[in-house]
């Protein structure tokens, strides 16, 4: 996976992102992810992610 800097000030997931959240099985509106960067002497990043519990809204 590929960290870039866009429009630079925003970093974003390139090359990679899908496989990464098949592999985990991420489910998009389920799970939280974090990105996390730290670019002391080289970029580097970590993921984690969390499964949130079903949300009902009343109509």
């Amino acid at each position: 996976m590929t960290f870039k800097l866009w429009e630079s000030k925003v970093y974003v997931l390139k090359e990679g992102w899908n496989t990464f959240c098949q592999k985990h099985s991420l489910r998009e509106h389920e799970d939280f992810v974090t990105v996390r960067c730290s670019a002391m002497i080289k970029l580097c990043f970590s993921i984690s992610s969390r499964r949130l519990r079903p949300c009902f809204v009343c109509s």
